[in-house]
């Protein structure tokens, strides 16, 4: 009988056991009140929820995860986390000092903490914390008999759960985005979140003597960084702040994780902030476990003192342009030609059309008398989002100018141009084309000379060709170009757009001695010349001057399209300018890819 009622009571202890077990996963499982449930987490993965809290609430978490080497968040292969957006202040996380060591390396942790009004992300990462983590495949029984990898095998375990401890004190936040724009007090710019192999930039002002904040989420491998930010002088590439070993301090996760929170002090001027990642381990693509605010992964600044002293950076807005070809249409080669009589500091902007590697429609700056190109509008690596479609790209570059004569290009193909967009258009259509802006505020009266005469606007088969405009903003059309007129003076000898099977043979006649300008524009390979042009004298047809392999530059398009733009000194007497093309690739039949300037195919003779 006694023994009857002893196997009673442990019957009774068993059954009072399995309600308590079978109570707690129904909590755990959220069935009553947990507001935020991650569960279901497979190895190497980051599981994210987003609540919400309207007041000061208090809320109860209880995590699952598993221990790994090492101590600090290090010592977790599998754990979670609460951050407060925004501020970046970890509220609650898995703390291996306060952890409930259960089987293999199992931990748990419930705790109960209070929370201001926010809204919070919820995070569970499962990456483990070093480089082996990252290694996959192989059986079942080789990952169990491999030590440093049976965590991974504990995953059906790992959960999180956050509950209010009243009704209503917080609520859930569903399809939350983590990589929503911040919205923090005081933040200038973000480029967070920062994904592998991107390079991004921020132009901005500093009008008084400023302060800012700079927080910054990166990876080093000890004294290496790999995804680090930068502050430097846009003109000069002076770092005025930088992203190191020594100023940053752990991130949460992985070792590597680094993080830099602190001010920065800056003179007046214009300044670029730079953010760039390596191709491994940054948002959306971990290799072990991320820093406790993903999404910051990148760098931001905030105002730290008056926010009217700092401000981003639009020359279109704030400078009065020296040249500018705008509201660039379809199938248009346009160009203007400026002249400056100082050493002039200059921002160039351009928007254009660039996918990848490929260059639709850009811009470029030359030097007029050499034809040296300046600058030019890169692929994409080099250039930023311009709003609208994805091939919508802009470029900005901050340098000196010496004195002397410029011209500013900008070509486009024969589709999605201004006023004729086959997908959705920038968010400044009107500045599709190039803009030369002096990078003071304003110029000395004098300084900066445009002949409206050197603006051409030439279609896909060398005609002139309007502009678009947009109701009664059109600009007043340049007057006709004077015969020989461009970048060069009055020619005196002109023959271009140059067709194939061509021989040009016409006379100059020298009365006093002295320079001569030569544009000419062929083909020619280092062995060979097919298109191409030369001076020779009269008389004897000695050779003075002719176009080779050597004395050329690449002119854009085709390896074989070739420039050349010099000066020669010509004795008085009388010469004859020659200039031949074959039976392929000439002007109006480019068997290959156009020369950036194809009506100037030929050759151009000018004082």
């Amino acid at each position: 009988m006694r023994r009857r009622k002893i196997v009673r009571f442990q019957l009774a202890l068993l059954a009072l056991a399995a309600a308590a077990l079978v109570g707690r996963n129904l909590w755990v499982n959220r069935e009553p009140g947990a507001e935020v449930v991650l569960k279901d987490i497979e190895a190497r993965a980051l599981k994210h929820e987003m609540f919400q809290a309207a007041a000061p609430a208090r809320i109860v978490v209880s995590g699952v995860g598993s221990l790994g080497e090492g101590g600090g968040e290090a010592g977790f292969n599998a754990y979670g986390w609460i951050v407060r957006r925004g501020s970046h202040e970890v509220v609650w996380r898995m703390d291996p000092a306060r952890v409930q060591r259960g089987r293999g390396t199992l931990a748990t942790q419930h705790d109960t903490l209070s929370i201001l009004p926010g809204l919070y992300d919820v995070y569970f990462s499962s990456f483990g914390n070093h480089t082996r983590a990252r290694e996959r495949g192989g059986s079942f029984f080789r990952r169990l008999a491999d030590s440093s990898r049976r965590w991974q095998n504990e995953s059906s375990k790992w959960r999180m759960t956050v509950a209010g401890l009243t009704p209503e004190a917080i609520r859930g936040v569903q399809d939350g985005d983590e990589a929503a724009a911040e919205a923090a007090e005081g933040l200038l710019w973000s480029s967070a979140p920062v994904r592998n192999q991107e390079d991004k930039g921020f132009l901005f002002e500093v009008g008084a003597p400023a302060a800012l904040r700079v927080y910054a989420m990166g990876e080093f491998e000890g004294e290496h960084a790999a995804d680090f930010g930068w502050i430097e002088e846009a003109q000069s590439g002076r770092k005025v702040w930088e992203m190191r070993a020594a100023n940053t301090r752990p991130g949460g996760g992985a070792p590597r994780n680094r993080y830099a929170d602190e001010p920065v002090r800056l003179a007046p001027g214009l300044y670029r902030a730079h953010y760039k990642s390596n191709g491994r381990h940054a948002y959306d693509d971990w290799e072990a476990n991320p820093p406790f605010d993903p999404a910051a992964w990148g760098m931001a600044l905030y105002y730290a003192s008056d926010p009217a002293a700092v401000a981003a950076f639009d020359p279109w807005t704030s400078r009065a342009p020296i040249a500018k070809l705008d509201r660039v249409g379809s199938g248009v080669r346009r160009s203007i030609g400026f002249e400056l009589l100082r050493p002039t500091p200059v921002v160039v902007q351009a928007t254009g059309e660039v996918k990848h590697d490929n260059r639709y429609d850009y811009g470029w700056l030359e030097d007029a008398s050499t034809g040296r190109k300046i600058w030019e509008m890169g692929a994409e690596d080099r250039t930023a989002p311009a709003g609208g479609d994805s091939k919508n790209r802009e470029e900005t570059a901050v340098f000196t100018l010496e004195p002397g004569r410029y011209v500013l290009h900008f070509r486009t193909d024969d589709s999605h141009a201004f006023d004729d967009w086959n997908s959705a258009e920038p968010t400044h259509p009107e500045r599709w084309g190039a803009a030369v802006f002096p990078l003071a505020r304003t110029l000395p009266p004098g300084v900066a000379v445009v002949d409206a005469r050197y603006e051409e606007q030439r279609g896909d088969g060398g005609e002139p060709r309007e502009p678009p405009c947009v109701e009664d903003d059109c600009p007043a059309p340049p007057p006709p170009l004077p015969p020989g007129a461009g970048i060069m003076g009055e020619a005196v000898v002109e023959h271009v757009r140059l067709g194939n099977d061509t021989d040009i043979n016409d006379m100059l006649i020298v009365h006093e001695p002295g320079a001569y300008q030569i544009y000419a524009l062929g083909e020619l390979t280092e062995s060979g010349r097919y298109d191409y042009g030369w001076i020779e004298r009269a008389a004897d047809k000695e050779r003075v001057w002719e176009m080779t392999w050597e004395n050329t530059r690449p002119a854009g398009g085709s390896d074989r399209n070739r420039a050349f733009r010099g000066e020669v000194f010509l004795e008085p007497g009388h010469y004859r300018v020659r200039f031949k093309t074959d039976m392929a690739h000439a002007f109006g039949s480019f068997k290959d890819s156009e020369p950036d300037d194809p009506e100037r195919w030929g050759i151009t003779i000018a004082r």
